[in-house]
């Protein structure tokens, strides 16, 4: 069962819904603009707002759920969880000798109109795998170095 009451949050009213875990249930609720999910309560909550609630009686009209008219949930603003920091990315500055290569590889997306931040991406990339075998030879680089770099990659950032 669905549980609904009012809520407070940034000194905005909100409606709190208590939905059991479950995945389609959390779909539906995602659908809805301007929620959000309150770890402290256990409950999502979406403004105040007729539309609001319109589109959530419609995502769910086969849902039974109990009004609680006179609860009101003090919701807390719950900072986000900053994440670490990475590593400075290798300048071009610190692979002088592959500057041309890092070059013509930008040219090249640019030529086949891939956005700034894809080829800002692939650059990224691109330098890392320089970086991860600077003291190779380019000349002996072969497909088993980028299996092995992608793997490494893979285990490094726990990529499933």
């Amino acid at each position: 069962m669905i549980f609904i009451a009012k809520g407070v949050y940034e000194s905005q009213v909100r409606i709190a819904v208590h939905i059991p875990k479950n995945d389609v249930l959390i779909g539906k609720i995602r659908q809805l603009h301007g929620r959000r999910w309150c770890p402290i309560h256990k409950c999502w909550h979406f403004p105040y707002k007729t539309n609001q609630w319109r589109h959530f009686k419609r995502l769910f009209a086969d849902q039974t759920y109990q009004l609680l008219p006179d609860k009101l949930l003090e919701i807390p603003v719950t900072p986000h969880k900053k994440r670490e920091k990475k590593p400075p990315q290798q300048s071009e500055k610190e692979l002088p000798k592959y500057h041309q290569a890092i070059t013509a590889l930008e040219q090249q997306l640019r030529l086949k109109r891939y956005s700034y931040h894809t080829v800002k991406s692939y650059k990224n990339h691109f330098k890392s795998f320089l970086w991860h075998y600077n003291d190779t030879n380019p000349v002996e680089l072969q497909m088993e170095h980028i299996r092995k770099y992608l793997l490494t990659k893979i285990k490094e950032r726990h990529i499933s």
